[in-house]
C-alpha cells in the first residue's frame, strides 16, 4: 500500500510517523521515476514520470501488434486490428490522463508503421481515418478520439438549462482563457479547451444581444478558488465522478457524433470527392478475396506500384519506366491492370 502527495512535493518528513502507524512506508511524489497507478489510471506528477509512462505504454502497444505484422492482412483488416487491438488499449486511460502533442504523435506513429507495412506507395494516414462511406477505412484518429473522450466533461457546460456566461465564454473564445492558462504544464483543463476548439464554429450569423451592452466579461472571484467538489459529484451507485447537474448530460455524449462533426471541416481528396457514398456501400458489399479487394482499393487511391512510379522514386534500382511484360510502352496505373 502506498500514499501519494497531492501536490507532488516530498512531505515525507511530516507524514512518516503517521504513515508508519498504518504500515505505509513509501510516499509517492514527483521525484519518483514511475507514476502511481490507481484504478488503472496513472497519476502523473512530473515530466520524468510522463516520459517513463509513455515509453512503457508505447512498448506495450508495439508488442500487441508484433504477432500481426507477419500476417497477410487486407487493408480493411489492418484498420480493424488497429481499432480493436491497438487503440482500444488507450481509451480507458486517456479519458482522464492529459496528453501532449508528442504523446499523441507517438501513438499515431505506432499505428502508421503497422498500417503501411507491405504497402508501397503508402496510403496516407488521412485516408485511413476517413469514414468508409467517404473512401477511407474508418481507422480512429488518435487526436480526434482523445478530444472526443474529453468532450464528455465539456458537453454539460454547453448544454445546461441555465448556462454560466463565464464557462461559455472561456470555452468558446480562446482569448478569454489567458488568465487561467499561465502555467505551462499539460493539464486536464488544456485538454478540455483542445476538445472544444476542434468543433467547427461559424460566427457569421451571430448577432449581438443589444440588451447586454457590456463589452467585457467580469469573471467572479470565486472561480479562482473553486474545487472539484464545486463542479463534480460521485455517482451514488456506479462510484465515478460526474458533472453536478440534475439532468447529468455528460452521460449522453456520443463520441462518434463528435468525430463526425469534426470530420466535416476536413476536405476529402479530389479523387474521392466525386464518388458517391452509395458506390462505396456497393464496393464494401462485394464478395471479393482479400487480394482482389486490396488491389481494387489501392487502384482507386492510386497506390499501385507500377513501373513508371518506381522508376521516378528509385531510378538507380528501376532503370526503365517501360512495362516489364510488353517492353513497348511506359507502364502506368491503368496499363498495370490491363
Amino acid at each position: 500500500m502506498d500514499a501519494f502527495s497531492v501536490s507532488g512535493r516530498d512531505t515525507s518528513d511530516y507524514w512518516n510517523r503517521s504513515l508508519a502507524d498504518m504500515n505505509i512506508y513509501h510516499l509517492q511524489t514527483a521525484l519518483d521515476p514511475s507514476p502511481l497507478v490507481y484504478l488503472g489510471f496513472s497519476l502523473i506528477q512530473s515530466t520524468l514520470q510522463r516520459n517513463n509512462f509513455m515509453a512503457a505504454f508505447i512498448a506495450k502497444l508495439k508488442k500487441t501488434l508484433q504477432p500481426h505484422t507477419r500476417r497477410s492482412v487486407s487493408v480493411l483488416g489492418k484498420a480493424t486490428i488497429v481499432n480493436t487491438l491497438l487503440l482500444s488499449k488507450c481509451w480507458y486511460t486517456f479519458r482522464v490522463i492529459p496528453l501532449t502533442k508528442m504523446d499523441i504523435q507517438q501513438i499515431t506513429s505506432v499505428a502508421i508503421q503497422f498500417l503501411k507495412k507491405g504497402i508501397s506507395p503508402v496510403i496516407p494516414w488521412r485516408t485511413w481515418t476517413l469514414l468508409r462511406l467517404q473512401g477511407g477505412l474508418g481507422t480512429l484518429d488518435v487526436n480526434l478520439q482523445h478530444a472526443a473522450l474529453y468532450f464528455r466533461w465539456v458537453s454539460p457546460l454547453l448544454q445546461q438549462n441555465t448556462p454560466s456566461s463565464t464557462s461559455s465564454v472561456l470555452l468558446l473564445f480562446p482569448v478569454a482563457r489567458q488568465q487561467f492558462t499561465k502555467k505551462r504544464r499539460v493539464l486536464s483543463l488544456d485538454m478540455m479547451y483542445n476538445s472544444i476548439d476542434m468543433l467547427p464554429r461559424n460566427y457569421d450569423i451571430v448577432t449581438i444581444n443589444v440588451s447586454s451592452p457590456q463589452s467585457s466579461v467580469q469573471l467572479p472571484r470565486r472561480t479562482r478558488s473553486m474545487t472539484v467538489a464545486d463542479v463534480f459529484q460521485v455517482h451514488p451507485t456506479h462510484h465515478f465522478l460526474h458533472w453536478k447537474s440534475p439532468s447529468d448530460l455528460s452521460l449522453t455524449v456520443c463520441f462518434k457524433l463528435f468525430r463526425e462533426t469534426c470530420y466535416t471541416v476536413h476536405e476529402v481528396p479530389s479523387h474521392l470527392a466525386s464518388i458517391e457514398s452509395s458506390a462505396w456501400n456497393f464496393f464494401w458489399s462485394l464478395i471479393l478475396t482479400m487480394v482482389q479487394r486490396n488491389v481494387v482499393y489501392r487502384f482507386i487511391h492510386k497506390c499501385i506500384p507500377h513501373q513508371s512510379l518506381l522508376h521516378r522514386m528509385f531510378p538507380t534500382v528501376h532503370l526503365s519506366s517501360l512495362c516489364p511484360v510488353c517492353s513497348t510502352v511506359d507502364d502506368s496505373i491503368h496499363h498495370f491492370l490491363c
